[in-house]
Protein backbone atom coordinates (compact mmCIF):
# COMPACT_ATOMS: atom_id res chain seq x y z
CA UNK A 1 0.00 0.00 0.00
CA UNK A 2 1.38 3.08 -1.25
CA UNK A 3 1.69 5.88 1.35
CA UNK A 4 0.74 9.77 1.57
CA UNK A 5 2.34 12.72 2.23
CA UNK A 6 1.89 16.57 1.12
CA UNK A 7 3.57 17.08 -2.43
CA UNK A 8 4.86 20.68 -1.50
CA UNK A 9 6.97 19.27 1.51
CA UNK A 10 8.51 16.58 -0.32
CA UNK A 11 9.84 18.59 -2.79
CA UNK A 12 11.37 20.84 0.24
CA UNK A 13 13.03 18.17 1.74
CA UNK A 14 14.09 17.03 -2.02
CA UNK A 15 15.62 20.16 -3.10
CA UNK A 16 17.02 20.35 0.26
CA UNK A 17 19.17 18.10 0.07
CA UNK A 18 21.38 19.83 -2.61
CA UNK A 19 22.38 17.53 -5.25
CA UNK A 20 22.67 19.45 -8.31
CA UNK A 21 24.33 17.04 -10.29
CA UNK A 22 20.89 15.64 -11.54
CA UNK A 23 18.57 17.05 -13.29
CA UNK A 24 16.11 18.54 -10.80
CA UNK A 25 12.74 17.28 -12.92
CA UNK A 26 9.27 16.06 -12.99
CA UNK A 27 10.45 12.67 -13.76
CA UNK A 28 12.92 12.54 -10.97
CA UNK A 29 10.55 13.85 -8.37
CA UNK A 30 8.26 11.11 -9.83
CA UNK A 31 11.17 8.82 -9.63
CA UNK A 32 12.12 9.41 -6.00
CA UNK A 33 8.41 9.55 -4.65
CA UNK A 34 8.20 5.98 -6.07
CA UNK A 35 11.42 4.96 -4.13
CA UNK A 36 10.09 6.72 -1.14
CA UNK A 37 6.60 4.71 -1.39
CA UNK A 38 4.75 8.05 -2.15
CA UNK A 39 2.98 8.28 -5.75
CA UNK A 40 2.56 11.50 -7.53
CA UNK A 41 1.43 11.91 -10.72
CA UNK A 42 3.65 14.10 -13.29
CA UNK A 43 0.87 17.08 -13.49
CA UNK A 44 0.47 17.27 -9.74
CA UNK A 45 4.05 17.69 -9.81
CA UNK A 46 4.49 20.37 -12.46
CA UNK A 47 1.42 22.77 -11.11
CA UNK A 48 3.74 22.85 -7.80
CA UNK A 49 6.92 23.19 -9.49
CA UNK A 50 5.12 26.40 -11.56
CA UNK A 51 4.04 27.62 -7.99
CA UNK A 52 7.58 27.53 -6.90
CA UNK A 53 9.53 30.35 -7.04
CA UNK A 54 12.75 28.89 -8.63
CA UNK A 55 15.34 30.09 -10.96
CA UNK A 56 15.66 28.24 -14.76
CA UNK A 57 18.34 29.14 -17.30
CA UNK A 58 19.29 25.49 -18.87
CA UNK A 59 17.00 23.47 -21.57
CA UNK A 60 18.12 19.89 -21.92
CA UNK A 61 16.78 18.08 -24.99
CA UNK A 62 13.55 19.41 -23.97
CA UNK A 63 13.91 18.66 -20.24
CA UNK A 64 13.88 21.79 -17.66
CA UNK A 65 17.06 21.95 -15.50
CA UNK A 66 15.81 24.01 -12.18
CA UNK A 67 18.27 26.30 -9.77
CA UNK A 68 18.08 27.71 -6.17
CA UNK A 69 14.80 26.65 -6.02
CA UNK A 70 12.71 28.25 -3.10
CA UNK A 71 9.36 25.74 -2.39
CA UNK A 72 7.26 27.09 0.23
CA UNK A 73 7.10 24.25 1.90
CA UNK A 74 3.99 26.41 4.57
CA UNK A 75 0.19 25.73 3.53
CA UNK A 76 -0.78 29.07 4.46
CA UNK A 77 -3.79 31.22 2.86
CA UNK A 78 -0.74 33.32 1.67
CA UNK A 79 0.72 30.26 0.11
CA UNK A 80 -2.57 28.70 -1.42
CA UNK A 81 -2.39 31.91 -3.53
CA UNK A 82 0.18 31.58 -4.74
CA UNK A 83 -0.40 28.33 -6.11
CA UNK A 84 -2.94 30.05 -7.60
CA UNK A 85 -1.20 32.99 -10.25
CA UNK A 86 -4.43 33.58 -12.49
CA UNK A 87 -6.12 35.18 -9.26
CA UNK A 88 -3.16 37.93 -9.45
CA UNK A 89 -4.30 38.46 -12.96
CA UNK A 90 -7.27 38.33 -12.66
CA UNK A 91 -7.62 41.17 -10.00
CA UNK A 92 -5.25 43.09 -12.58
CA UNK A 93 -7.32 42.67 -15.34
CA UNK A 94 -8.99 46.36 -16.84
CA UNK A 95 -12.49 44.28 -17.06
CA UNK A 96 -15.68 46.31 -17.36
CA UNK A 97 -17.01 47.44 -14.26
CA UNK A 98 -20.31 45.33 -15.05
CA UNK A 99 -18.52 42.30 -15.43
CA UNK A 100 -16.32 42.59 -12.64
CA UNK A 101 -19.26 43.21 -10.59
CA UNK A 102 -21.17 39.98 -11.78
CA UNK A 103 -17.80 37.90 -11.60
CA UNK A 104 -15.08 38.73 -9.50
CA UNK A 105 -16.75 36.18 -6.63
CA UNK A 106 -17.72 33.40 -9.25
CA UNK A 107 -14.44 33.36 -10.23
CA UNK A 108 -12.95 33.78 -6.79
CA UNK A 109 -15.17 31.16 -5.42
CA UNK A 110 -14.04 28.82 -8.26
CA UNK A 111 -17.01 28.51 -10.11
CA UNK A 112 -15.20 28.95 -13.27
CA UNK A 113 -18.65 27.95 -16.08
CA UNK A 114 -20.86 29.95 -14.14
CA UNK A 115 -18.83 33.39 -14.20
CA UNK A 116 -18.76 32.65 -17.83
CA UNK A 117 -22.61 31.94 -17.85
CA UNK A 118 -23.35 34.64 -16.04
CA UNK A 119 -20.79 37.47 -18.01
CA UNK A 120 -22.94 37.16 -21.22
CA UNK A 121 -26.09 36.78 -19.51
CA UNK A 122 -24.89 40.17 -18.06
CA UNK A 123 -23.76 41.61 -21.97
CA UNK A 124 -27.20 39.97 -23.18
CA UNK A 125 -28.97 42.28 -20.75
CA UNK A 126 -27.14 45.30 -21.34
CA UNK A 127 -27.84 45.15 -25.15
CA UNK A 128 -31.69 44.86 -24.10
CA UNK A 129 -31.55 47.56 -21.72
CA UNK A 130 -29.80 49.96 -23.95
CA UNK A 131 -31.98 49.31 -27.28
CA UNK A 132 -35.01 48.93 -25.38
CA UNK A 133 -35.89 45.68 -27.71
CA UNK A 134 -37.28 43.37 -25.22
CA UNK A 135 -39.48 41.47 -27.14
CA UNK A 136 -36.11 39.49 -28.41
CA UNK A 137 -33.45 37.20 -26.90
CA UNK A 138 -30.17 36.32 -27.37
CA UNK A 139 -28.76 35.59 -31.14
CA UNK A 140 -32.10 37.37 -32.64
CA UNK A 141 -31.81 40.18 -30.18
CA UNK A 142 -27.98 40.94 -31.49
CA UNK A 143 -28.65 39.90 -35.21
CA UNK A 144 -31.55 42.70 -34.55
CA UNK A 145 -30.10 45.40 -32.83
CA UNK A 146 -26.60 45.61 -35.03
CA UNK A 147 -28.00 44.89 -38.02
CA UNK A 148 -26.09 46.88 -40.89
CA UNK A 149 -28.84 47.77 -42.64
CA UNK A 150 -31.50 48.98 -39.80
CA UNK A 151 -29.45 49.20 -36.57
CA UNK A 152 -31.12 50.00 -33.00
CA UNK A 153 -27.44 50.59 -32.53
CA UNK A 154 -24.27 51.54 -34.57
CA UNK A 155 -20.92 51.57 -33.41
CA UNK A 156 -20.03 53.99 -36.10
CA UNK A 157 -21.69 56.29 -38.75
CA UNK A 158 -21.88 53.36 -41.41
CA UNK A 159 -20.73 55.80 -44.07
CA UNK A 160 -17.70 53.61 -45.06
CA UNK A 161 -17.09 50.03 -46.23
CA UNK A 162 -14.61 49.47 -43.53
CA UNK A 163 -17.48 51.26 -40.60
CA UNK A 164 -20.24 48.84 -42.66
CA UNK A 165 -17.59 46.13 -41.94
CA UNK A 166 -17.15 47.09 -38.56
CA UNK A 167 -20.50 47.03 -37.60
CA UNK A 168 -21.67 43.53 -39.19
CA UNK A 169 -18.57 42.07 -37.74
CA UNK A 170 -19.39 42.92 -34.59
CA UNK A 171 -22.83 41.94 -34.92
CA UNK A 172 -21.80 38.25 -35.39
CA UNK A 173 -19.38 38.28 -32.46
CA UNK A 174 -22.13 39.17 -30.37
CA UNK A 175 -24.84 36.62 -32.01
CA UNK A 176 -21.65 34.15 -31.85
CA UNK A 177 -21.38 34.98 -28.31
CA UNK A 178 -24.47 34.41 -27.10
CA UNK A 179 -25.04 31.12 -28.93
CA UNK A 180 -21.79 29.60 -28.55
CA UNK A 181 -21.30 30.54 -25.52
CA UNK A 182 -23.95 31.91 -22.61
CA UNK A 183 -26.34 29.06 -24.27
CA UNK A 184 -24.55 25.75 -23.85
CA UNK A 185 -23.65 27.29 -20.20
CA UNK A 186 -27.23 27.67 -19.71
CA UNK A 187 -28.21 24.26 -20.84
CA UNK A 188 -25.54 22.10 -19.17
CA UNK A 189 -24.77 21.51 -15.48
CA UNK A 190 -22.71 24.25 -14.33
CA UNK A 191 -19.42 22.16 -13.26
CA UNK A 192 -15.78 22.74 -12.82
CA UNK A 193 -13.61 25.06 -15.54
CA UNK A 194 -10.22 26.07 -16.07
CA UNK A 195 -9.58 29.35 -14.76
CA UNK A 196 -7.38 30.58 -17.62
CA UNK A 197 -9.90 29.73 -20.22
CA UNK A 198 -12.27 31.87 -17.88
CA UNK A 199 -9.90 34.94 -17.84
CA UNK A 200 -10.01 34.32 -21.57
CA UNK A 201 -14.15 34.39 -21.12
CA UNK A 202 -14.52 37.56 -19.30
CA UNK A 203 -11.91 39.41 -21.31
CA UNK A 204 -14.26 38.78 -24.09
CA UNK A 205 -17.40 39.67 -22.30
CA UNK A 206 -15.41 42.94 -20.87
CA UNK A 207 -14.77 44.03 -24.96
CA UNK A 208 -18.32 43.49 -25.37
CA UNK A 209 -19.37 45.52 -23.23
CA UNK A 210 -17.70 48.12 -23.51
CA UNK A 211 -17.98 48.25 -27.25
CA UNK A 212 -21.71 48.24 -25.97
CA UNK A 213 -21.03 51.73 -23.79
CA UNK A 214 -19.61 53.35 -27.12
CA UNK A 215 -22.27 52.08 -29.44
CA UNK A 216 -24.94 54.99 -30.27
CA UNK A 217 -28.96 54.52 -31.48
Amino acid sequence: MKKKTSLAPFIFKLWNKGDLNKQFTVDYIVKNGSTSGYTFTKNSVRKSLLAASFITKTKKIGKIQYYKQKFPAKSTDEHQDSQKPYIDIFKKLDLHPEIRKTCSKLFLDEHYDHAIFVAFKKINNMVKNKSGEKSKDGKNLMLTTFSVNSPILKFNKLQSVSEKDEQEGFMHIFAGSIQGIRNPRGHDDLVGGDPWQTIDYLCLASLLAKKLDHSKK
